[in-house]
């Protein structure tokens, strides 16, 4: 007598079994989406520039370097600071992250994003470049802060699904967007 099945074991996990999956749907900002983004970021910063430099800064990083939220806050992971933006021998700038698995990655920085770097510390009042080792938090938490709650859920929205990054005004320019 046979102790198991041994069909069941072939069908489990077997390289002679396919089995046939779903294609995934891909979900994308099309560059057209961005530029509206961005452009929107930009006229928000130029208007109350307190409010949303930070705005401008965090949407060109998620933009231009293809970040996830969770690599841009700090949380029990990591901590990414002003000093993580490095400049090798060449003279090319890097952004050094911790990423998903808790892996290290080197990111290569645009000409359009240490721009958008140097706008959003200028307008924290410090150089225009980050020195070596500079500690000054990449993304100020600005949740105690009396600022417009787009900035607190920011802070805490890679962490929960419940609440909106964009306190709605991304989400309607997209559904706008669309209707175009």
């Amino acid at each position: 007598m046979v102790p198991a099945n041994p069909v069941a074991l072939i069908r489990q996990k077997s390289k002679f079994v396919r089995r046939e999956q779903q294609s995934q749907v891909v979900r994308r900002i099309s560059n057209l989406q961005w530029d509206y983004v961005l452009e929107t970021a930009e006229v928000m910063a130029e208007m109350s520039p307190l409010e949303h430099e930070r705005t401008l800064f965090i949407m060109s990083a998620l933009f231009a370097m293809y970040l996830r939220i969770s690599e841009l806050v700090a949380d029990e992971r990591s901590a990414p600071v002003m000093g993580d933006f490095k400049k090798d021998r060449d003279g090319n700038w890097w952004f050094h992250v911790t990423g998903k698995g808790n892996k290290g990655r080197a990111i290569t920085v645009c000409d359009q994003m240490l721009s958008a770097l140097k706008r959003y510390r200028i307008q924290l009042q410090l150089p225009a470049l980050p020195s070596i080792n500079e500690q000054t938090p990449l993304v100020q938490n600005l949740a105690a802060r009396d600022l417009p709650p787009v900035h607190a859920k920011f802070d805490i929205s890679y962490r929960t699904d419940s609440m909106p990054l964009t306190n709605g005004w991304l989400e309607k320019a997209l559904v706008k967007m669309r209707k175009t």
